[in-house]
């Protein structure tokens, strides 16, 4: 998230203004103007909700994988896809509020001194449904990430063991259900985990 989060900031501004022409120029303007602190502007929800986005994904999968009537490709598929489209609903504050502290602040309707304020300003002036702004086009394109994200992982998961079982025929093929289920905390550990290594960006940025 740290590591990914200035990049994640020129994108927005990308596609927020129209007084970038490229990414270098963006990336130049904001170092001479406003310093290197404006490439982590918002990134402290996002950096404390990551652990919590993950392990909701994982958790919220594994349940679906038990409960929905569906099987094979098909249940991995529509698992991971209720898993993101449930999380988007609970976590799209966190989002709107990063990508509004993200933007130049002369283009910002106020100028905020952090997440708290402008989440309370959003509140104050256009009541709940200024945190879920741009909800909808979200719930349409979350669950398709995350629905490839997890066929993409199991498919992955079956290569890495059929060419580990044809180096080693001794060992058995497959993993069992208990074992493929990660736990909620799983979920948040290996985020962390990631985070250290070098961060996984934000799908929906």
């Amino acid at each position: 998230v740290a590591f990914g989060h200035p990049l994640d900031t020129v994108k927005t501004r990308l596609q927020t203004t129209s007084q970038y022409s490229s990414t270098i120029q963006c990336f130049t303007h904001m170092v001479k103007r406003e310093g290197v602190g404006a490439f982590y502007r918002g990134l402290s929800w996002p950096l404390l909700s990551k652990s919590l986005e993950q392990a909701l994904i994982f958790g919220l999968n594994t349940e679906a994988r038990r409960r929905l009537p569906l099987s094979g490709e098909a249940l991995v598929v529509a698992s991971g896809a209720l898993a993101g489209a449930v999380t988007m609903g609970l976590l799209t504050p966190v989002y709107v509020v990063k990508v509004q502290l993200q933007i130049p602040p002369a283009e910002r309707v106020q100028a905020f001194r952090g997440p708290l304020q402008c989440a309370a300003f959003n509140l104050r002036a256009y009541g709940v449904r200024g945190l879920y702004a741009g909800l909808l086009p979200s719930l349409i394109a979350n669950p398709i990430c995350f629905g490839v994200r997890f066929i993409t992982y199991a498919k992955c998961q079956e290569a890495t063991l059929s060419l580990i079982t044809a180096t080693d025929p001794t060992l058995k093929v497959g993993v069992n259900a208990e074992a493929k289920e990660e736990p909620m905390h799983a979920g948040a550990a290996s985020t962390e985990a990631a985070a250290a290594a070098g961060g996984d960006h934000d799908p929906r940025g």
